[in-house]
């Protein structure tokens, strides 16, 4: 996503404190998580930290997406999940739902 559509999302929405889904190399707010080890990362791995305390931004890998929504359930966190409009996917009804 471009910083100018990033930018327009924070305008509507509010600004985000983390990017749940980054690297030093694509983050879109200044505290990111990786999902490697990363210089510039607050955390490695979202899975294994609390998302509630956090206003988020994600856009998770397709084979990750099923396990973000258990953990934004799990947690009962807020945020902005950037997702496909794939009907078909089993995830897909827990996202409407959530």
């Amino acid at each position: 996503m471009s910083q100018e559509v990033f930018n327009a999302i924070q305008e509507r929405r509010g600004k985000f404190n983390i990017d749940l889904s980054a690297s030093r190399l694509n983050f879109k707010v200044p505290q990111y998580v990786s999902w490697r080890p990363d210089p510039g990362a607050q955390f490695t791995n979202a899975f294994l930290m609390n998302w509630k305390p956090y206003y988020f931004n994600a856009f998770p890998p397709l084979s990750l997406l099923a396990t973000c929504l258990q953990k934004i359930e799990q947690d009962q966190s807020k945020g902005l999940l950037i997702v496909l409009m794939w009907t078909t996917q089993p995830w897909f009804t827990l996202l409407l739902n959530l």
